[in-house]
């Protein structure tokens, strides 16, 4: 015991291990441990032994070591990154990392970017920034149903008064006429949908409030694009047994990397034809995958246009689930309708509640 608190009374002063030598790593016993130390590392616990009690202008002079060596690495990772499809990917995959951003530090980096300048493109438009409120009437109106607005029917203006009341006797024949013509489900519960559509009838949303949860869940769920593609390379490649789910991975974060970073430059040059941009966005969607696969993974040209189709499917159907889970999880919390209505035993209940929300 006397001899911990030795120690403990030394390290209180400076005494257990000091960089003795300039190379800006302890020297003596371990702070964590007390093992003596030899190398950069403690031999017992593996703790490092830099000194982290260096003179401030020691902290700057790292601290700008970091930044300037990240900038090279970054300016060394972007122009291939975007004119050479699959250089960087091969490179890292082979094992020459040094010279470029980590695949997942860039992917972080572009995401953040993106979606910096898509909210502050998108928030300034008039139609947000100076929109009316939306009421669920509005949202209703444009609702098709057995091939035409509900606005169209002649039973609208008597469901939804100028006064904005709610005529649920009306709007429970009009139900009841549909499902006889089987223009709606027989089996849908009426009342229960009109107790919905009462309880928010009249409720208005501004558009600023649809964009702000918007923003919050956007960023959060698209991260969940980058398993997809994951998966989707691995399914297609499944017999290709050279290639690892590594390999994947890395080709995964360079592709949504990539189109972030195109996708943002489109965004940031509206003063160039808009045509043009969004037309070379177009072509890069098929070509860029194409190119990239092809110099990664080195497979024959002819299957890998197969693979890129496959993939865009992949693709698609993602951001088409992904819209529908930022749609669900934004009216939630608007308030449109509520996980507590759902009977998830019945999923009926859960169709109901989201047609009428």
């Amino acid at each position: 015991m006397s001899d911990e608190l030795e120690i403990l009374g030394a390290a209180s002063i400076g005494a257990v291990a000091r960089d003795t030598t300039g190379d800006g790593y302890l020297n003596g016993p371990c702070p964590n441990c007390s093992t003596e130390i030899a190398g950069n590392f403690c031999a017992e616990c593996g703790q490092s032994a830099k000194d982290l009690k260096k003179p401030f202008i020691t902290l700057i002079r790292d601290m700008l070591g970091d930044v300037f060596s990240f900038d090279g690495r970054l300016l060394r990772t972007v122009p291939p990154l975007m004119f050479k499809p699959g250089k960087i990917t091969r490179a890292y995959i082979d094992g020459k990392r040094m010279r470029y951003v980590p695949p997942f530090r860039l992917f972080l980096i572009t995401s953040v970017l993106f979606f910096l300048v898509l909210f502050s493109v998108t928030g300034k438009q008039d139609w947000i920034a100076e929109g009316g409120d939306v009421t669920l009437n509005q949202g209703l109106s444009a609702t098709i149903i057995d091939g035409k607005p509900i606005s169209e029917y002649d039973e609208y203006s008597e469901i939804f008064p100028d006064d904005g009341s709610f005529n649920r006797a009306a709007a429970k024949a009009f139900i009841e006429r549909l499902a006889e013509e089987d223009a709606l489900d027989e089996d849908l519960d009426t009342e229960q949908l009109l107790d919905r559509i009462e309880a928010l009838n009249g409720q208005t949303i501004s558009p600023a409030e649809i964009f702000r949860v918007v923003q919050i869940w956007m960023p959060r769920l698209s991260f969940l694009l980058l398993p997809n593609i994951v998966l989707s390379l691995i399914i297609l490649h499944f017999w290709v047994r050279r290639i690892y789910i590594f390999d994947h991975v890395i080709v995964a974060l360079h592709m949504q990397s990539f189109f972030y970073l195109l996708a943002t430059i489109g965004l940031l040059l509206p003063m160039l034809h808009p045509g043009l941009v969004w037309g070379v966005f177009g072509v890069a969607t098929f070509v860029y995958p194409f190119l990239l696969m092809q110099r990664a993974y080195d497979t024959n040209w002819f299957l890998n246009i197969w693979r890129t189709i496959g993939l865009l499917f992949g693709v698609f159907f993602a951001m088409v689930g992904l819209i529908v889970l930022v749609s669900v999880l934004s009216a939630n919390d608007l308030g449109v309708w509520s996980w507590d209505d759902i009977d998830w035993n019945d999923m009926e209940t859960f169709a109901i509640g989201v047609d009428a929300g």
